[in-house]
């Protein structure tokens, strides 16, 4: 391919190795999983560093033939929210300039949210190294979704514009984030590369045979939701949508079926939370799938109904291909994605 050195990738809330489903374990995890892997298939080897989140997990743990994941406790080993992280960013810097030490081998920076943009920024500063970056989320437009007034969001503003700035190159995954980088940041055009997130298409594929219908036992349209049960992955989203639907065409939501696929740990409030938008007289059935669920009060779909008594993370790829629409509803400020494994 050409490239020399390697290359160092800063994720450091997100660690790609990361079981996906947890708090914090979704779409930035994927991505730097799959682009690390496929630049190490074309022989280019990625040290990739995060934070030390999990205890369990070694310090180390390899990537791909020539390339590794690297985790630094940052002062703690352990979780700590995005909301705290920034505190950690120091301290961060500090133990990943001691692991480089004098013999720095890295020819370029991939940093992966604002967080990782600090503190690539301050290496790019110190070494000289060129910089891409990828935003995965604006704090602009989260600041204007939410109408929030949390400092916070200065602070991250005034960082993520730095961050963007300086730059050598800028990633963009739509359209959209590429026109509000260039207008509300400031940076220039050139500088942006628009890049759309891949789909692995071995495992999200359409299918032929009716398989995975027959597993749902159900002939109606299936409308697919595939995500962790949190407010800001779009769910509520979804059922705004039906709820209008509804109203304006009933007969068309009766021949509907909502499935959702949750992801991680189990909430509650799900179908609580669909019978309030939706009302208990809603035409649509619903059904939720999700790992180690045993309820079977008709709202749940229990664990031995599910595909080889497997966890709805896994079956995922296969209730994507028994859908006639696979819902992604998107809060604004967020980058959309699929994981292309679990």
């Amino acid at each position: 391919m050409g490239f020399s050195g390697k290359m160092l990738f800063l994720s450091v809330h997100g660690d790609p190795l990361a079981k996906l489903g947890k708090i914090q374990s979704g779409g930035q995890n994927v991505y730097v999983r799959e682009v690390v892997k496929a630049l190490d298939s074309l022989g280019i080897a990625v040290d990739v560093f995060t934070h030390h989140s999990d205890p369990q997990v070694p310090n180390r743990e390899p990537l791909g033939k020539n390339s590794q994941v690297i985790r630094l406790p940052a002062g703690h080993k352990g979780f700590i929210p995005k909301s705290q992280m920034l505190k950690l960013l120091p301290r961060f810097l500090n133990e990943l300039k001691e692991h480089i030490g004098t013999g720095n081998n890295y020819t370029l920076i991939h940093s992966n949210y604002w967080h990782s943009g600090w503190v690539g920024l301050q290496l790019q500063k110190s070494y000289g190294i060129p910089r891409v970056h990828t935003s995965h989320s604006l704090g602009i437009v989260r600041k204007k979704a939410l109408d929030a007034d949390n400092p916070l969001f200065s602070t991250r503003l005034k960082i993520e514009k730095e961050v963007l700035q300086k730059a050598d190159k800028v990633i963009a995954t739509t359209p959209l984030e590429q026109k509000i980088i260039a207008n509300y940041y400031s940076v220039k055009p050139q500088k942006i590369s628009m890049v759309p997130c891949g789909v692995n298409t071995k495992l999200f594929r359409p299918s032929e045979n009716n398989k995975a219908r027959e597993i749902l036992q159900v002939d109606k349209k299936i409308i697919l939701f595939v995500g962790r049960f949190e407010e800001n992955k779009g769910l509520p989203v979804l059922l705004k949508a039906l709820d209008i639907l509804k109203k304006n065409h009933p007969a068309t939501l009766a021949e509907a079926m909502l499935v959702i696929v949750e992801i991680g740990r189990a909430h509650v409030r799900a179908p609580f939370l669909v019978l309030r938008c939706l009302g208990h007289g809603s035409p649509i059935i619903l059904r939720i799938l999700r790992t180690g669920c045993g309820r079977s009060d008709g709202l749940w779909m229990p664990r031995d109904r599910l595909p080889n008594g497997r966890p709805p993370a896994k079956c995922a790829p296969r209730q994507n291909r028994s859908a006639r629409g696979a819902e992604k509803p998107q809060r604004p400020g967020n980058s959309p994605k699929l994981s292309s494994d679990e």
